[in-house]
């Protein structure tokens, strides 16, 4: 099996308890944002409670792990047809503490899935039960980080299931919003009619939100491209097995997909207002784009603090830097591509890294539209329409 091994090897050393903020016990994680606590039985959150809003954010276990059946479908790595039986992985084998610093705790959770016998790849294996995937859940608090991380390790091999993690949470709204490419959409949390009902799942990017006027619940993911969100529970796609019996399958072009080991990401957001007031696509991007960091001769300041400089600047906050790189049919010129996520025309600021000659908008394949006029330097002020993809060609001096 996957990970017996790697669990007596990889046991990082506990340090003493930080005496800051940050708070690790046996079975809870606390930082100035937030108190966690996990379930000793099950492994999953039963609470997080929110410091800012002095409110609780879950509304049953959380980051629960749930298998469903799916039918054995030839066009089943298409469409996701579910039978109804739902399996939930409720039971922790182990839970300890693997990390206890002054910036991060880690609290990780083991658990395994007693799975179908899987005569299909073990040809000549006998009958006889076992378990069949393996799980390693880390939940992982930050010190001055207001979200919770997760990284799930899995060894998955189940045929006609899907994996979800799922967060009932205590926010209600007829809506949900979910990033598309180059904006968001809205999709009812509702299933009140056939046409409601038929959207169990949304093909999602970075980020899906519930919020309430005041309140929301946003659940971040690196990779993962489906969700749904029905009432007021969060749930995130993991992991996908459809039809794959090697000997009979004509029409699955991977009849072993997701089979083996995997790392996913995922975080939970709790935040106060809705999501554009949260600016939940660029912490969705924070989450998903980590920075390199350099190490140089640098003049300090007075104090302790260290000196500051942004390679390139976006205003105002409605509107996203998607693209800043060498033009195509120009190798010396730059294209700079923004996009605008609220649907509100605005005025986009921009301050460049270099001085620009000239300006031209383009079309998204860079061909010039029209010159764009402005004061030669390296600031810009130009004029975005609701959700506009706007692309620049930047001439250097």
């Amino acid at each position: 099996t996957l990970f017996i091994e790697e669990r007596k090897e990889a046991k990082p050393k506990i340090g003493k308890q930080n005496k800051g903020q940050l708070k690790v016990g046996k079975y809870s994680l606390e930082n100035e944002f937030f108190k966690v606590k996990v379930n000793p039985a099950t492994g999953n959150l039963v609470s997080i409670y929110d410091k800012r809003k002095e409110r609780e954010v879950l509304a049953g276990e959380g980051n629960q792990l749930q298998i469903l059946e799916e039918k054995n479908s030839e066009l089943g790595a298409w469409n996701i047809t579910y039978t109804g039986r739902k399996q939930l992985l409720n039971k922790a084998e182990s839970i300890e503490i693997v990390e206890e610093g002054p910036l991060r705790g880690v609290i990780r959770v083991w658990r395994s899935f007693l799975g179908d016998t899987k005569l299909n790849v073990f040809l000549d294996a006998p009958a006889r039960d076992y378990p069949s995937s393996f799980f390693i859940q880390d939940i992982i608090l930050y010190q001055g980080v207001p979200r919770i991380d997760y990284v799930t390790q899995v060894d998955w091999w189940e045929d006609n299931k899907l994996l979800k993690v799922a967060f009932p949470v205590r926010v209600k709204s007829k809506y949900a919003a979910y990033e598309i490419p180059f904006g968001s959409i809205l999709r009812p949390t509702t299933e009140d009619n056939s046409w409601e009902k038929a959207r169990f799942e949304v093909p999602v990017l970075r980020w899906a939100d519930l919020s309430e006027n005041e309140y929301g619940i946003a659940l971040l993911n690196e990779s993962k491209y489906g969700y749904d969100i029905h009432g007021n529970t969060i749930r995130l796609t993991l992991l996908r097995s459809p039809a794959s019996d090697v000997l009979k399958s004509s029409s699955v072009p991977d009849p072993l997909a997701d089979r083996g080991k995997h790392t996913i990401r995922y975080s939970l957001i709790p935040h106060p207002g809705n999501w554009k007031e949260a600016l939940i696509y660029r912490k969705a991007y924070e989450f998903n784009f980590n920075p390199y960091v350099k190490l140089s001769q640098i003049q300090q300041k007075k104090g302790n603090e260290l000196p500051e400089k942004s390679f390139l600047k976006v205003k105002p906050d409605n509107v996203v830097l998607t693209a800043f790189k060498q033009a195509e049919k120009k190798p010396d010129h730059l294209i700079l591509r923004v996009c605008e996520m609220w649907g509100q025309k605005s005025t986009v600021e921009i301050e460049l890294p270099l001085t620009a000659r000239r300006i031209f908008r383009t079309n998204l394949i860079e061909e010039d539209e029209k010159e764009i006029g402005f004061d030669r330097g390296n600031r810009i002020r130009v004029d975005i329409r609701a959700y506009e993809i706007l692309t620049l060609r930047i001439c250097p001096e």
